[in-house]
């Protein structure tokens, strides 16, 4: 997911804003350090702006990165540890009585930040949002276990409510898979996590995943494309189909 600008509208979706699909709760010690990495990041990884203020010692990589999305996180965390998806899909297996016992090699509140790109699109082979998979319910809890408290857990993918996303549905009339923020957000506070910060994300802009913050932004946005259409739907909340990428930040 290329994110290359921020937008910010904390003014337009602010913390007395009710945001549609997640909160988006974002004290002031967290973006002035935000702030003060930005200015360091590459493009894929400015989603840091929005992240507590966790600690700095380990960040932990699930699955594939790239080299400039690995270069930012290292702005952001003194380690940088990865394992890969298989990995967890170990840890998510039951045995004959339908429990998982598996863990992963990490110390109870170990890592500060757990990041992973492609763990939502790659966990599930069928045409269904993995936070309807009990098991994979199971591998956040675990994610959780290895967050300190304080430290975040950040997934994002294809937007599986964009507009267009919605309408390549397979003879079967089901969706391709994809991050789902509301499925994303209940199974999140399911595994234990005290906060969730949802944003929508289109090609050089990481939008707050609120009404108010979409439609300050369509007022905005260039090119105007389809700026009418665009803005009535965010007005009237169906702003979730207007990005292509999504992306949520889960506090422990």
């Amino acid at each position: 997911m290329a994110m290359h600008s921020v937008l910010t509208p904390f003014d337009a979706a602010g913390p007395h804003d009710e945001p549609d699909d997640a909160s988006s709760k974002v004290s002031s010690t967290s973006r002035d350090q935000g702030m003060s990495v930005f200015t360091r990041l590459g493009g894929e990884v400015n989603w840091l702006w929005f992240a507590p203020a966790a600690g700095r010692a380990c960040g932990l990589v699930i699955g594939e990165i790239t080299t400039p999305y690995r270069r930012g996180l290292s702005t952001r965390f003194d380690r940088l540890e990865s394992i890969p998806l298989a990995t967890l899909q170990r840890v998510a297996v039951p045995d004959a009585h339908g429990a998982s016992h598996a863990r992963l090699t990490y110390d109870d509140g170990s890592v500060d930040g757990v990041v992973s790109v492609d763990l939502v699109t790659t966990w599930s082979h069928m045409h269904r949002s993995p936070f309807q998979d009990p098991q994979f319910g199971v591998v956040l809890s675990e994610l959780r276990r290895l967050l300190r408290p304080g430290g975040f857990l950040f997934l994002s993918g294809p937007n599986a409510r964009w507009h267009r996303t919605l309408l390549r549905r397979d003879t079967s009339g089901r969706a391709p898979s994809g991050l789902d923020l509301r499925e994303a957000r209940d199974a999140l506070v399911g595994a234990g996590f005290s906060e969730t910060q949802a944003y929508l994300v289109e090609p050089f802009t990481v939008v707050p995943a609120s009404r108010r913050a979409a439609l300050a932004y369509e007022r905005q946005r260039w090119p105007r494309t389809h700026a009418f259409m665009r803005g009535l739907w965010a007005a009237v909340g169906l702003h979730g189909l207007l990005y292509p990428e999504a992306c949520i930040l889960a506090i422990k």
